[in-house]
């Protein structure tokens, strides 16, 4: 993972001179114990002025399960057959990163309100 976070962050840099907001998606979740992380990827890409913005996506558990199970990937065999351990895992990770904007976002229904957090977004813009 981390060669994948690094392209990805290189992939934002890269796009970063366009004055567009940029969203870099992906779990990180074995990284959201490091308090520093996302510091270190601005120093390394030289970002100074960059507005970080972390959503953390949640579902409850029934309905990542559920989701899983209906995705049908190879990848999530593990965490279904060790569905104890994996959702202890999942449910206890927050993200600890310093120097970054947080927003949480239950992705639990059919629909969720995404209008009211685009709006929460723009508003720390």
């Amino acid at each position: 993972m981390p060669v994948e976070y690094r392209t990805l962050f290189q992939a934002a840099n890269d796009t970063l001179s366009s004055s567009q907001c940029i969203v870099i998606d992906a779990p990180f979740i074995s990284f959201f114990h490091d308090r520093s992380y996302i510091r270190n990827q601005c120093e390394i890409l030289n970002w100074i002025d960059v507005t970080i913005i972390v959503v953390e996506v949640s579902a409850s558990l029934n309905v990542t399960k559920e989701r899983l199970t209906q995705r049908g990937e190879e990848r999530d065999l593990w965490k279904l057959d060790n569905w104890n351990t994996f959702s202890q895992r999942i449910s206890s990770q927050r993200c600890h990163w310093e120097g970054v904007t947080r927003f949480s976002f239950d992705n639990s229904s059919l629909t969720p309100n995404v209008i009211d957090l685009v709006q929460m977004i723009k508003s720390t813009l």
